[in-house]
Order: structure tokens, then C-alpha cells, then sequence
């Protein structure tokens, strides 16, 4: 897909980054993305973004991408304008990322980014965005659901000690919570490869915003806390899931042992009866 074939006498515009689970039809493709997980990027141009009233995309998924040709072409004020859209808002945290590269300028945040350049690059800058922010995105995903657990985690580490057969009511919510932890790894995996490997479909100066935008958003550290914090989630419950099977089937062992010693009591009981009740009986007034 080509933008600026779109928009010839291309001015400040904006657009929406849609990501899709599936193609849509009658839609024309922006880039087509394989890792982390497949999904179809479409762009739909928008307007008044710089008014604050689509300033935010209206999916958790989607992002807003603003181009500013640079120079003369764009008056002193809209490029000004610009970069107050671009600034924090209430309740957002981290800092923008700013890249300079040949005559472009790009600033970056999670779910919007502006760039300031020549608009024969646009559409090379744009899949480069593309491509990261949705990997971006779903590290941000799992980084949240590892917060979601934590508090969970905290309120389970009592089954780190002896375990007692009232803590067999657990096991459920254990095996439950052992099976997102071996999903989350599996995630982790795939993230971990997108954001270390730039995608094969990305060349020339999508690969190299792609690269520089994963260095300036930290995530090869994001990713090495991130790997501590889930092998922590998935050893705990793992381990946890384990000692409660191994308790469950003790006290079932324990539990057909009993049963198997109370019938062989009660066996023997009756043969003695049967051996000296008669005898017994005869002394019996």
C-alpha cells in the first residue's frame, strides 16, 4: 500500500493503524505481520486528530500515526501543534521516544506517533512503525498480565509450605493458573523473537527504525525482567500443581490402605467367630 500514491500533494495528515486477527476484505492492505502472532495492518485515514478529539486510537491494539511533511511545507504552528498531541497525558507513563534519522524526525509513544520528513519516505517509515508498535504492544500485554498475577501469586504463597489435605480444594485454581504461566511462556518465546530479530519482510529503512525504535523502548531489558518474573510464576505453580497431585495420590494410597487393612480385620474376625463362636454358644446361658 502506498500512501503517498494516495495523497500526491500529501499536507499533515493522520491515520489509524488497524490491527486485524484476519484479513478484511474490501480493505487494502497496509503490511501483513507474522511474529509475535499473524495479524493484517490497515491504515484509515482520520481528521481533527490534532484536536484532541481522536487522539487515541479506539482499540487497545490500534495506534495513531501522524506525518508532517518537513520544512516550509507545513507552517511553524502545525508542526508546533504537532508535538503538544504528542506530549504526555494524564495517567500515561514513560517518555517519548525520538529518533533522527537522514531528514526524518520520529517521536514515538505506545499507541500514537508523529514523524516529521520527506513524504517519499512515509510509506517505508510507516511499516516500520507498523511492525514494532504492534510487538510493542504485546510485550506490553504480558508485562501486564504478569502485574495481574503478582497480586494472586502473593495471596497463593501459602501453599509453598506443608501441604495438608484441606489444601486439595486448591488444586483447580493451581492447575488453572499453571496453564497461563506455560501459555505466557509461550507468548514470551515468540515476543522475545520479534523484537530481537527485525521481521524478514522489513528491509532497507523499515529494518533499521524497526531496530532503533526496540534499542530506545528498552526491550531487550523489558524482556530479561520479563523472563525472571514468568519462570518465577511458572516454577511456583508448576511445582506447587506437583507436590498437590503427589499429596492427592499419598492420601489415596493412605485411604486403600486403610480400606484393605479394615476388610482384612473384619475377615478375620469372622473367621474366628466361625471357628469358636459355635464352641462359645454352648457355655452361653
Amino acid at each position: 500500500m502506498s500512501l503517498v500514491g494516495e495523497q500526491r500533494n500529501l499536507q499533515a495528515q493522520a491515520w489509524r493503524i488497524v490491527y486485524a486477527s484476519e484479513p478484511l476484505p474490501g480493505q487494502t492492505l497496509l503490511t501483513a505481520i507474522r511474529r509475535p502472532r499473524a495479524a493484517w495492518a490497515y491504515a484509515q485515514p482520520i481528521e481533527a486528530v490534532l484536536s484532541g478529539r481522536a487522539g487515541t486510537a479506539a482499540k487497545a491494539d490500534d495506534f495513531t500515526f501522524v506525518f508532517v511533511p518537513a520544512g516550509e511545507a507545513t507552517p511553524f504552528e502545525v508542526q508546533k501543534q504537532v508535538e503538544s498531541w504528542m506530549a504526555s497525558r494524564p495517567g500515561e507513563s514513560g517518555g517519548p521516544i525520538e529518533i533522527q534519522f537522514r531528514s526524518e524526525r520520529l517521536i514515538w509513544r505506545h499507541r500514537r506517533a508523529v514523524c516529521f520528513g520527506d513524504p517519499r519516505a512515509l510509506d517505508e517509515i510507516l511499516v516500520g512503525v507498523t511492525h514494532f508498535s504492534f510487538c510493542e504492544g504485546e510485550l506490553g500485554r504480558i508485562e501486564q498480565k504478569v502485574e495481574e498475577i503478582w497480586p494472586t501469586l502473593q495471596q497463593d504463597n501459602f501453599l509453598a509450605d506443608s501441604l495438608t489435605a484441606r489444601d486439595l480444594k486448591n488444586r483447580p485454581h493451581v492447575g488453572t493458573m499453571s496453564r497461563t504461566a506455560v501459555a505466557m511462556l509461550v507468548d514470551y518465546a515468540r515476543i522475545e523473537s520479534a523484537l530481537e530479530t527485525p521481521a524478514a519482510e522489513l528491509s532497507g529503512l523499515s529494518r533499521r527504525l524497526f531496530a532503533e525504535l526496540a534499542v530506545q523502548a528498552n526491550a531487550a531489558d523489558r524482556l530479561r525482567l520479563l523472563d525472571d518474573q514468568v519462570k518465577v510464576i511458572d516454577d511456583f505453580y508448576r511445582l506447587t500443581y506437583e507436590r498437590l497431585f503427589d499429596l492427592r495420590a499419598y492420601l489415596s494410597e493412605v485411604r486403600g490402605s486403610t480400606l484393605i487393612v479394615i476388610v482384612l480385620v473384619v475377615e478375620l474376625l469372622l473367621t474366628i467367630y466361625g471357628l469358636f463362636g459355635t464352641e462359645i454358644t454352648k457355655y452361653v446361658p
